[in-house]
Order: structure tokens, then sequence, then C-alpha cells
């Protein structure tokens, strides 16, 4: 009975060569002697890094047995990595990969956080948290990006002495992500461009959480150049600021109402003489003046948009216009704020970004109205009874005597014994079946080539 126990041992049933026999089950996994994976002693490691977007977040994940030694993956063991945001999903990296992790006792893990926030990282094996644990890290935004700074992109000022400029800003880090600015460090410089001394202004800085307000204003009339920096880092690039005291805003304002300015100059090159500059919503127009102003000889015109440019030089009162494809023209003028202040305000009414849709689709309206009828009153439809036996012919004879502005109104078809009120209907079904009709083989008006 011994031998024959013995034998039953050494020769496993069917059914146990079936499943899942002691020779293929690996060591590790065997619970009786504690060499099994443990969930609880594994743990995940994180090297140190910034806490910010835009750096390589590391961490090596450290596998161990429930008796305390290092834990050898096998290849039936499943690892998984897995990193999110509020957002999408992080891609990893592993090292060494997951196709090549079968006898390795630890594994490291890197991504790259864009988003600002919070990041679940889940990292698992064999079904199992690794620590017992979703791990949370949270990135804040980058350094400040001037070139994904959102708002404060005026590249030039037109204001007056103690008139209030407000800059609005969505300070952003290179990958977008909003950054809440510290007030103390923000700071504005305004400097004459003639000679680069700071000039008397005041500021107001307001940060909030998405967005930086600043307000100033001037308190002396001129041409400046201004700038704002972060902790002594360019947050808007250079802008321009032409100041008016209230006499020549006055001026401004009329010279915008009345769509025309003129101002006397002086041509420097290529040799010296008086010349009128005359602006316009349209155009700038330069003259040579002669014989007190009774003979005007034009010799520079531009158009008024974007690639026309106002360029105040460092010299006082020295100005050129520069038509943007190679011409240009160098005077100078005590009115040169002036001029630059009118020419923006033109380009800035004919960008239309003050007028609404509506008012502009009311405007044209208007224009056309008046176009085709004047100021005479009009109907606004005009009648004609077609036979739907003769078409074209009773169209004909209905519209032989129309006048210039019947054709311009709206037809209301009426068809010869029916009865039916045309509210567009009948018109379309007129002219569908004139059209029709008109290039059927029938009607004899057109010929196939």
């Amino acid at each position: 009975m011994g031998a024959k126990s013995s034998s039953v041992r050494r020769n496993p049933s069917p059914r146990s060569r079936g499943g899942i026999s002691q020779c293929n089950v690996p060591v590790n996994s065997i619970d009786d002697d504690g060499s099994k994976f443990s969930k609880e002693i594994s743990f995940v490691y994180w090297r140190p890094d910034n806490g910010h977007v835009g750096s390589t977040a590391v961490f090596e994940v450290n596998l161990f047995c429930k008796n305390k030694e290092p834990y050898t993956m096998t290849p039936m063991d499943m690892f998984r990595c897995e990193v999110a945001s509020a957002q999408t999903s992080i891609p990893v990296v592993t090292e060494p990969r997951r196709e090549n992790m079968a006898g390795c006792k630890k594994t490291t893990v890197s991504f790259n956080p864009t988003v600002a926030g919070e990041y679940c990282i889940t990292v698992a094996m064999n079904g199992h948290n690794v620590g017992g644990e979703v791990y949370r890290r949270i990135y804040k935004p980058g350094p400040l990006d001037p070139l994904k700074t959102i708002g404060g992109q005026n590249e030039i000022f037109i204001t007056k002495v103690d008139e209030c400029q407000t800059i609005m800003m969505i300070p952003r880090d290179r990958f977008g992500n909003v950054i809440q600015l510290i007030n103390n460090s923000i700071t504005v410089e305004i400097k004459r461009k003639t000679n680069k001394e700071m000039c008397i202004f005041e500021s107001n800085i307001n940060s909030n959480f998405d967005s930086c307000e600043i307000c100033w204003k001037l308190h002396e009339g001129g041409h400046f150049f201004g700038s704002i920096l972060y902790n002594s880092s360019v947050l808007l690039k250079q802008f321009e600021v032409i100041c008016l005291n209230d006499h020549a805003a006055i001026e401004v304002d009329r010279n915008v109402c009345s769509m025309t300015a003129s101002y006397s100059a002086q041509l420097l090159s290529p040799k010296s003489k008086t010349v009128i500059i005359t602006l316009t919503p349209r155009q700038i127009r330069v003259f040579e003046s002669r014989f007190f102003h009774a003979i005007r000889t034009q010799f520079f015109t531009c158009r008024v948009s974007p690639r026309t440019m106002i360029i105040l030089h460092h010299e006082p009162n020295v100005l050129s216009i520069d038509d943007g494809g190679g011409m240009s023209v160098t005077v100078s003028s005590e009115y040169r704020e002036r001029i630059a202040a009118t020419y923006h305000r033109f380009r800035q009414s004919n960008s239309g970004s003050s007028i609404s849709f509506t008012e502009r689709q009311n405007h044209f309206n208007e224009h056309l109205k008046q176009h085709h009828f004047g100021d005479k009153e009009r109907d606004s439809f005009t009648r004609i009874f077609v036979s739907r036996q003769e078409l074209l012919q009773s169209a004909i004879e209905a519209t032989k005597s129309f006048k210039k502005d019947d054709w311009l109104k709206l037809f209301v078809v009426q068809f010869s014994a029916e009865q039916g009120l045309d509210a567009g209907g009948l018109s379309r079904e007129f002219f569908e079946l004139l059209t029709e009709h008109c290039f059927s083989s029938q009607s004899g008006m057109f010929k196939g080539v």
C-alpha cells in the first residue's frame, strides 16, 4: 500500500496537469514561504523636483515580498502605471520597458507635467496598488512667459494729462497656465523718448488669481515710451505713449469729428521747404506750399492703414511718415504729437472695433436705399400678372414698360385665372418656371454645341 501511495504522488492526475501544476508556479508566488509580492511593504520613492510644470517628474517603484525581501518580477506579473490630471491622461516612460521587466526588482517611471494642478498617479502590480494607495502630486505653473501673456497688446496709447489708462493682462507660462503675480514685484516704467528720463506719473497695480490690472496716468504731456517689468524681467514689451494737454486733446477730437486735419511742417530732406500735411480717415497727403499757400503741389501720399507708420524721432518735433512700401518723408513740426494722435485715431475708427455688426448692417442698408431711391418715397414692390400657358410672352408684356426703379423693387406675382396671395412662394415658382422654359429646347433661345 505504501508503494502504491508513493506512485500516486509521483504521477499527478490528468486534472492536476490540466491546471497550474506546482512546477509551473514561480517560486516568488508561493504563499506559505512569504515570498509573494506585498503591496503594503512595496513603496514609491519620488526623486526631488521643483514642483513646477515643465520639469520631468521621476519616481522609483520598489517591490518587496511579504518576507521583506526584494521581489523579482516574472513574465507573468502585470505591472501598470497611469498618470492623469484633471483634463487628460499623461504618457509615462518606464525604465526598463514593460516588456523587459522580468527579473527586475524595481523600475523607474518618468513623465512631464504641462498642466498646472493635481495629478493622480496609480502604480499597480497584479491589480494591487503599490503602497496600497493612489499617489497625488500638485504641480504649480512655470515661469512667466511674456509671449504667452494675454492682453496689453496696445503698441501705442493716445491719452491726455491726468487721464487714467488701464492695461489688463492674463499672465501665463509657456504652457498657457495662468500665473498669479505678486504686486510688489511688478514695476511700471515710463520715460521720455528724447532724453530717456523718467516722467511724472502714478500707477496702481491689482493682481488677482487669473488677471492683472495696471492703471496709470501721466501728469505731463509729450512723447514717451513705457514698459512693465516683473522681477526685473520684461512682462509687457515697450509701448508708445502720446500724452496731449487739454487744448491739444480738444483739437484732435475736433479733427476726428470733422474727418480732416491740416498742419504746417518743414521738410528736412532732400532740401528744406515748407509743406502742409493733410490727414483724412483714408489717406495722408503732403503738399508743397508756395505763394502764401495759394499754390499747393502734392509730392507724397499714402493710405491710412496698418502698414503706414508715423515714427516720432528722438529729436524734438521730428517725425517720419512711412507708407510701408519703401517710400517715406521726414518733416519737422511743432504739432507732431497732434499729427500722430490724429492719424492713430483715424486708423482706430477705420478698424471698426467700436462699431457693432447691427450698426454696420443698418448703415449699409441706408446707403443702399439712398443710392437706389434717393430721397423719394416709393413703393417697396411691383405687381405683375402672368399666364402659365404663355409664361415667357406674358412676362415680357408685363415688364416691357418697366423703368429702372421698377426692376429694383420686390416682385409680387399673380397668375391669371388663379387665386393666391404671393408671400414668396408664387414669385419663386414664377422664376423657376421661367428659367426652365428659357433653357428648354422648345424655346429655341439656346442651342447645344
